[in-house]
């Protein structure tokens, strides 16, 4: 008999409704991402694909082109635990299997010495953290042609790190995750009143990000908390990642503080114009903490705060509120 994940047991019982309590489609998808991220990756090679196959044909049955494919916390607490000692700086003998462990994956001694200096320019923060940025966003504006060494160093990170992955998961008998379950804390005013004009408007189901170019996300929302930790307004955004949205992380790169905090899972995300959904968040305003079902407790708490201005006389058009800077957040 084939054996049955605790994945499979779940997914048949969310599915498994009576037609009078059909659920939407998307509660349905949620339900199957959510569980694939969770188990999949973690069964034996004789289970997995079975197992795969069988989440295959769910999502087909519901309109999904394809099953989710995610970053397991199983996945992740197997390469922490070979990964994270190689951070140890000052243990004899680190700094030796820590540059084979990451060579491996490179492939390129060159490359991977240009990749960890710009690396720590990144965790530097300040004028070196926003080279970084300039350098992607320029890298976009001219179409991948890169002008400057800076940006051709991006340009190699992107263009190589599907294949260092590779390399890391044929290690772990795992595959190449689709997409990253991860979290981004910020703290400020700002953050609050850019998600309540989104919430404000029916229908809208996201919000972008549009005036970021690099940030940074983990995989652990407890550390997006530590970020965002301000009882008078912070926010923390979750989101699933695509893989082609992502530019390094500790586990393929291994530079600066990317493995020197290892706790932190930082994850650095090309976040130009990323849409983040509005069914999940956790927003904190004067001491009162929010989720996506007190959304309109929120607008209403925001706007006995802040309501918006009269109109101008010398003008009929409606208010929209004001233009937010996100590059401010922490």
């Amino acid at each position: 008999m084939l054996p049955v994940s605790s994945w499979m047991q779940r997914s048949a019982r969310t599915l498994a409704a009576p037609a009078e309590h059909a659920r939407p489609r998307e509660w349905v998808e949620r339900a199957i991402r959510r569980e694939a991220s969770r188990d999949v990756l973690a069964l034996s090679p004789s289970v997995k694909r079975p197992v795969t196959q069988g989440a295959e044909r769910l999502a087909e049955s519901i309109g999904l082109t394809q099953a989710p494919s995610g970053f397991s916390r199983d996945l992740i607490q197997r390469m922490n635990a070979r990964i994270d000692p190689l951070g140890r700086y000052s243990v004899p003998g680190t700094k030796e299997a820590r540059t084979a462990f990451y060579g491996a994956l490179y492939g390129d001694a060159e490359l991977q010495d240009r990749a960890n200096r710009l690396l720590k320019k990144w965790v530097t923060g300040g004028n070196d953290q926003l080279a970084v940025r300039e350098a992607f966003s320029g890298l976009l504006d001219h179409g991948g042609q890169a002008r400057t060494p800076t940006e051709q160093v991006v340009r190699d990170l992107l263009a190589t790190r599907k294949t260092r992955w590779e390399r890391l998961a044929g290690q772990f008998d795992a595959r190449v995750p689709e997409t990253f379950h991860l979290y981004r804390g910020v703290r400020g005013d700002y953050a609050i009143e850019e998600l309540v004009q989104a919430l404000e408007q029916p229908g809208r189901r996201s919000i972008a990000l549009s005036h970021h170019t690099v940030a940074s996300w983990t995989t652990d929302p407890a550390q997006a908390r530590r970020f965002a930790d301000s009882p008078a307004a912070s926010l923390i955004y979750e989101a699933d990642i695509p893989f082609e949205k992502t530019l390094a992380d500790k586990w393929v790169d291994g530079s600066g503080f990317l493995l020197w905090c290892p706790e932190q899972n930082e994850i650095m995300v090309a976040a130009r114009n990323l849409e983040i959904p509005l069914d999940r968040f956790e927003a904190t305003f004067r001491g009162k903490t929010y989720r996506a079902e007190d959304r309109a407790a929120l607008v209403a708490d925001w706007r006995a705060a802040h309501p918006l201005a009269p109109p101008s006389k010398q003008s009929t058009a409606p208010v929209q509120g004001h233009q937010v800077d996100l590059e401010r957040a922490a």
